[in-house]
């Protein structure tokens, strides 16, 4: 997913209503769950890189993984 998806996608369940249709809900809920999928492959390829010593990879994977967290936290950003 691009980033500019995420951040629509992200925005949008910021800005849904807790009380929304179940619809709402699942949509929502599938779409946390694909992003905590996301963050902990990045969390595991992180794991394996530090344990190979493989640095060059490793500073991949973290920029990664700091890109998703700051994606998630400006989505967010209005709600704090």
């Amino acid at each position: 997913m691009r980033r500019q998806e995420r951040l629509f996608c992200l925005q949008w369940i910021v800005n849904s209503s807790s009380s929304g249709m179940y619809r709402v809900k699942t949509e929502r809920l599938s779409y946390v769950n694909h992003l905590m999928d996301e963050l902990h492959s990045c969390l595991n390829s992180i794991y394996e890189d530090m344990i190979d010593e493989d640095y060059a990879q490793l500073d991949l994977n973290l920029k990664d993984m700091i890109n998703k967290i700051e994606e998630i936290q400006e989505s967010f950003d209005d709600k704090l």
